[in-house]
């Protein structure tokens, strides 16, 4: 730490830092429409203007680093007339009639003008009014009645302005009210290495541009939403609620979309969610990123879409009742069908662990039995085989080494789809770090153009092909170029700065436990008896950690529906999980469920007790690196639906139990149970807390076994980026805004061979199971295989996946009659 002076302020400060955000975080003000935090300076807008003592004239305080001595000075009279004169630059070009008027003081900017008459679009007409930088900037800095340009022709309201994009559903583009800041083409670049916006054109003809100069969702841009955290202005927005997005409450809580559990500020205003922002600080590996799910899925269903009354059946139909008496049928027929069979429990990996939790005691004590859920299948085919070879299903791994990793090898299907913010922090590593990058999936993904070597299987043998790996490591022969290749590198990795990720199939418990098998085995031939400190299992759901550690799931069978005569189903879609789901729930007599939406298995229920989305509970999350994350309620339940937790003490105290009656009193019970939970439940100051895991007792490689398959075209599945899982249960037409995976994926090859062209309909069928819906041909699926969405019409693939054998298909076009 050195020494610097500011303004007659004496303040201390990290050698070598930008001034600028020394500055900012010590309560200066410096305008600074450019600057990213934690990038380098760009230098374009010049607004950041401060005299340092000693070199000659004004300095750009983003450029200048924090020596000892420094002597700094930012509100004398001549760095506040040069920045002026520099904001006034940036307005040549730029809607200021508001932002410089000499009546700015009198008039507001979310007044109606009564004397300009001549210029309509101003800060009353902008979606970005009272939340714009530009707009702030033009506050502090003093640009009311600040007017050089008096008598001279404006180039902003004589020039015909660029259309706004608005082709996609979740961002908008208004190319006039771009300062050119580049801030987005930096973060898009920098931040999420995508690298979809630029600048084109030169001198006055230059403007922001994506991808080849076409629409947003023409280039690969990924809608992460980055680029609008960093827009000064509104050139850059959320298309949904874009005029209704200044809240009246932010609330700190945890994305419910996949296993990193981002740390998301969620703005509401009138209990409803308009606006989401990551929380840089929540998350110590999410940080300032979320993906489209987290930005955009919480608007994924209007408000009438989602449950708002509690229903009980009469005869064919279901019909709204009252809470309390919802909850008294749903405990009389729960109990009446306990007489005549078991009573199963199933939970969703959406609920927290406190719902979980409360789940499982009505399971144990009501029943007589343990909670499952319809991820069982997979979640106990992941949790078998690392315990046969560590002695735990745990791993010690610390996630936020990644971004500083040196060589880092992903067994996946799609990474980038499945759990983005992970990719994110690979590609850091590859950028920043120069990482050496090992890809083993049969999908041509993102991450495979950041790799130095991509080993691609055949679809479903990912575990194989990192085993084969595994097996070359301790000296067997290679089994293809590529596999050398990655021993190569794999033989002088730094072994403190190398990781194995892997992020098992979400439908087949086959591949699943495939995949983790191959990934011990590769991170034991890496790293021996340390291999659990350096192995990241990534879960298909945000809480699936947190599920095994309360008890869900931990035993069950193939199918969690046989043999049932009731069933309690708690934020699950079984018929979007489980093979063959909708027949097995026709033969269950009493089924009850909590659910926000009349998903498929809500609509075959007896009783159906409205319970509002993650967004409104209380709660944590154990995600994927156990790290424990605060749950907060950021909005108000839709019509009388009520958050699950009360729904389930009201259930549990029906059936005659006593329950913990706030979150806060299940979670203390949690640590009784668990122990390395009590950090958790200490935790008063921040959003989460990682959790000790002790390193596994055993190392012990294992032979996996390779699956069988028929002849036919084989099938990949799992989870893409874009569709709306509560959404995709209701098989809504608008699941996937975009309408890239409400499509069966075709290979150039095999499209070529069948004659099938972009857009045409076709089916794949196996076993009597027939699945149709447009193609598209793409090169990310290799030849001899289609790609199917896990969540593509609520989950018709996983009827494909019934066995243990890899599932081939008849592809062709339909013959329509």
């Amino acid at each position: 730490m050195v020494s610097l002076t500011v303004d007659g302020q004496v303040i201390d400060a990290p050698a070598g830092a930008p001034l600028v955000e020394v500055l900012k975080n010590n309560g200066f003000y410096v305008s600074s429409l450019c600057y990213i935090d934690g990038l380098k300076p760009y230098a374009g807008c010049r607004s950041c203007l401060v005299d340092i003592e000693g070199p000659p004239g004004l300095q750009l305080s983003c450029t200048a680093v924090v020596q000892d001595g420094m002597k700094v000075v930012t509100s004398s009279e001549e760095v506040l007339d040069a920045r002026k004169a520099v904001v006034s630059i940036i307005l040549a070009n730029h809607s200021d009639r508001c932002l410089t008027c000499h009546r700015r003081e009198h008039c507001h900017p979310g007044d109606i003008c009564l004397r300009d008459d001549v210029v309509t679009h101003r800060c009353l007409t902008c979606s970005k009014n009272y939340r714009c930088e530009l707009q702030a900037t033009c506050e502090m800095v003093g640009m009311s009645g600040y007017e050089p340009w008096v008598g001279e022709e404006r180039s902003f309201y004589q020039a015909a302005q660029p259309p706004a994009d608005r082709a996609n559903p979740f961002m908008e583009f208004d190319p006039q009210m771009c300062i050119i800041c580049t801030r987005c083409q930096r973060a898009c670049d920098e931040k999420r290495h995508t690298s979809a916006i630029t600048l084109s054109g030169r001198g006055w003809d230059t403007q922001i541009a994506f991808g080849a100069g076409g629409a947003i969702h023409e280039s690969n841009c990924d809608f992460s939403g980055t680029c609008i955290d960093v827009c000064p202005t509104a050139a850059l927005m959320e298309h949904p609620n874009k005029w209704v997005a200044k809240p009246d409450v932010w609330t700190t809580t945890t994305c419910d979309s996949c296993a990193v559990g981002c740390s998301i500020n969620l703005g509401a205003k009138d209990g409803k969610g308009v606006i989401v922002r990551p929380n840089t600080s929540g998350n110590a590996f999410s940080g300032d990123q979320i993906c489209v799910r987290g930005r955009y899925h919480y608007d994924s269903l209007k408000p009438r879409e989602r449950l708002g009354k509690h229903l009980v059946r009469r005869g064919a139909i279901q019909v709204p009742l009252s809470l309390d008496a919802a909850i008294s049928s749903a405990a009389q027929q729960l109990k009446a069908a306990a007489t005549k069979g078991k009573v199963g429990v199933l939970v969703g990996a959406t609920a927290t662990n406190e719902e979980a939790f409360l789940a499982t005691r009505i399971a144990q004590e009501a029943f007589k039995g343990s909670a499952d859920s319809a991820l069982g299948p997979v979640m106990r085919a992941t949790r078998s085989a690392l315990e046969a070879r560590f002695g735990t299903w745990r791993m010690a791994t610390d996630m936020t080494r990644l971004p500083k990793a040196k060589v880092i090898v992903v067994i996946a299907d799609d990474l980038e789809e499945s759990h983005n913010v992970a990719s994110v922090r690979v590609k850091d590593a590859c950028v920043r770090e120069k990482a050496s990058l090992i890809v083993i999936g049969a999908l041509r993904s993102e991450l495979v153009d950041f790799a130095r070597v991509w080993i691609r299987p055949d679809g479903g043998e990912e575990g194989l092909a990192a085993a084969h790996l595994a097996d070359a490591l301790g000296g067997a022969a290679p089994a293809n170029e590529t596999i050398a290749a990655a021993v190569e590198i794999l033989q002088d990795a730094p072994k403190d700065q190398t990781l194995v990720l892997c992020a098992p199939n979400p439908v087949s418990p086959a591949i699943a436990g495939s995949m983790a098998a191959g990934a011990a085995n590769l991170a034991i031939a890496l790293f021996g008896d340390d291999a659990s400190n350096n192995l990241a299992i990534l879960p298909p759901a945000v809480n699936v950690h947190g599920l095994l550690d309360v008890g869900v799931a931990v035993d069950g069978t193939a199918n969690p529906l046989e043999g049932l005569a009731g069933l309690l189903v708690v934020r699950d879609d079984v018929t979007m999980r489980l093979p063959g789901a909708a027949a097995a729930l026709a033969g269950i007599e009493t089924v009850v469920v909590l659910d926000s939406v009349l998903n498929e298995t809500a609509k075959r229920a007896n009783v159906v007790i409205a319970s509002s989305r993650p967004y409104t509970a209380t709660g944590t999350y154990t995600q994927m690196g156990f790290r424990v994350q605060r749950l907060s309620p950021a909005l108000e339940p839709e019509g009388e639906a009520v958050p699950c937790f009360a729904a389930l003490t009201a259930l549990g105290s029906a059936l005659g139990l006593s329950l913990p009656p706030t979150a806060d009193a299940a979670l203390g019970e949690m640590v009784k149970l668990n122990a390395s939970y009590q950090p958790a439940h200490d935790l008063i100051i921040g959003e989460g807390v990682r959790l000790s895991i002790a390193a596994s007792p055993r190392a012990t490689p294992l032979p996996v076994a390779a699956m069988t398959t028929a002849d036919g075209i084989r099938v990949i599945t799992g989870r893409d980026l874009y569709t709306a899982e509560d959404a995709a249960s209701l098989r809504h037409p608008e699941a996937e805004k975009l309408h890239r995976y409400d499509r069966i994926q075709v290979s150039e090859e095999d499209a070529a061979r069948l004659g099938i062209h972009d857009g045409d309909r076709i089916e794949v069928a196996s076993g009597g199971v027939t699945i149709a819906a447009p193609a598209a041909v793409t090169e990310r699926v290799p030849a001899g295989h289609v790609y199917i969405s896990s969540l593509l019409q609520g989950g018709a693939v996983v009827d494909l996946f019934a066995g243990d054998s890899l599932p081939a298909v008849r592809l062709g076009v339909p013959v329509l009659a």
